[in-house]
């Protein structure tokens, strides 16, 4: 049975891990709310990593709150969606993430994630 805890080989923590994301990302798939990049990864499992800037959410609550549904919604299905392609993934807020709901939020994430799922499974199939 796969681990569903976010443990910090789940996790991305450095700058280096960060930008190396930003700079070659395969994969871009997103919403109003936010915008998920990932790249393919050599390490055993897919690690997560969040932009939650107080520029577009202002009051630390807020940003906590939202970073607690996005390890949730990982954790729930990314973790298994994912467990045999692995990925590096970063999720990067917009200015409207603020204006959604927790229940909202968490269903257009298990909507991009299964977009990214759809487009993963595209280029894994096509080589």
């Amino acid at each position: 049975m796969i681990s569903q805890s976010f443990s910090k080989e789940n996790r991305i923590l450095s700058s280096k891990e960060f930008s190396d994301v930003f700079d070659r990302a395969q994969y871009r798939v997103g919403c109003s709310e936010f915008l998920v990049l990932a790249i393919d990864s050599s390490l055993p499992s897919s690690r997560m990593g969040m932009v939650v800037g107080k520029k577009n959410t202002r009051l630390a609550v807020n940003r906590n709150k939202i970073k607690r549904i996005f390890r949730e919604s990982y954790r729930k299905i990314a973790i298994s969606m994912f467990s045999n392609d692995c990925l590096d993934i970063v999720i990067i807020t917009r200015p409207g993430v603020i204006k959604c709901s927790s229940e909202e939020l968490f269903g257009q994430l298990s909507t991009v994630w299964l977009k990214l799922r759809e487009k993963v499974s595209k280029v894994r199939n096509s080589v």
